[in-house]
């Protein structure tokens, strides 16, 4: 518990990415149709369905959402910009929403860190939160547990939003693209295979090359 204690944030984040995956081996087991077979729903066209593949896509922060397959199927049903346009909606949606959770139990966590835990984590979201955000949005269960430990931190809410629409825009037209025009397992993974890239590109680019400063502006929470 101690060991918890001393190492409060990074053990929430490791703690959130259990959590996630338990869900998702929750979901498998129990066959929940619009989670598991969300496709199909979505495959009819017209508003209803494009509004519930935005839905899906903002409740995959706390949802096993099979994410890439509905901006596939929004590829598929509403062409390539309609699709990404969707797509994008709901990947940054997710992010703001997961910002917010984070948000909301910041208090409680600083409460329970202590003032220098605290003020390392504080350091270290300042320095690299809206840069984890734009590299981690197309990996699975990372890309919710590091919206919502941005929350926690000083980074503001339009912050977020900005971080998250960047870090959303490849992945949404890579599968837009990939359901408007080669609807394949193969395709779809080679799709995911280079968004990864490029956000582990992103990343090296940040850590490595651009200086190591903390952004500028007045500390303190926006909500």
């Amino acid at each position: 518990m101690g060991i918890l204690r001393r190492h409060l944030y990074a053990s929430v984040g490791f703690g959130l990415i259990l959590v996630f995956m338990i869900a998702f081996v929750v979901v498998e087991q129990l066959q929940l149709p619009l989670l598991t077979d969300a496709q199909t729903r979505l495959a009819t066209g017209g508003w209803a369905p494009g509004l519930l593949g935005v839905g899906l896509l903002i409740a995959d922060v706390v949802l096993p959402v099979p994410s890439s397959g509905v901006m596939i199927v929004q590829g598929a049903v509403y062409g390539l910009a309609v699709g990404s346009l969707l797509s994008l909606i709901g990947g940054t949606g997710a992010t703001v929403a997961g910002f917010l959770l984070g948000r909301r139990s910041s208090t409680t966590l600083a409460r329970w860190a202590g003032v220098e835990q605290q003020q390392r984590a504080m350091d270290l979201l300042d320095l690299y939160g809206v840069w984890a955000i734009i590299a981690t949005r197309p990996v699975p269960m990372l890309a919710e547990t590091v919206a919502i430990m941005a929350g926690t931190g000083r980074l503001r809410w339009w912050q977020a939003l900005w971080a998250g629409a960047v870090g959303n825009v490849i992945p949404a037209i890579g599968y837009a693209a990939v359901g408007a025009y080669a609807a394949t397992f193969v395709n779809a993974v080679t799709v995911f295979v280079l968004v990864l890239l490029i956000a582990g590109g992103v990343w090296l680019v940040k850590v490595r090359v651009l200086p190591q400063s903390a952004p500028a502006g007045e500390p303190g929470h926006d909500s």
